[in-house]
């Protein structure tokens, strides 16, 4: 899970580095004595707002947490965002 924090709305401005540490983790096998493993991984993201404090925390990696589930419902090896709609306040 990931949460990245930006003083923007929200949006994937994080979605091309998330991409690319998923591709690198499935393209680099892991070497051991019985052999390469080629592994994947699923990331689930969430982008917050800087805050003050970090009495939200929880919720955050609630959401990114959510994400991440969707990512392995829909296939694995993947990058997901929690988007939350235009209501979901941040403050």
């Amino acid at each position: 899970m990931c949460c990245t924090q930006s003083l923007h709305p929200p949006d994937t401005h994080d979605a091309p580095t998330l991409e690319l540490l998923r591709r690198a983790i499935a393209e680099t096998p892991i070497l051991t004595s019985e052999g390469a493993v080629h592994v994947t991984v699923s990331i689930g993201a969430c982008q917050v707002k800087p805050r003050g404090s970090a009495e939200h925390w929880e919720e955050d990696l609630r959401r990114a947490d959510m994400a991440l589930y969707r990512a392995k419902k829909e296939g694995r090896n993947r990058v997901r965002w929690h988007m939350p709609s235009k209501e979901t306040s941040f403050t």
